[in-house]
């Protein structure tokens, strides 16, 4: 977790991401949809 609930999504190739509390719930919906 970063500051303020936002968090910080590092992907395999080493991108990474900001992801803001607002989104934090619909982007864990998507990762469940996809197992």
């Amino acid at each position: 977790p970063m500051f303020s609930g936002d968090y910080a999504v590092i992907l395999r190739n080493g991108t990474e991401l900001a992801l803001s509390r607002n989104y934090r719930e619909r982007f864990l919906e998507l990762f469940e949809n996809e197992s």
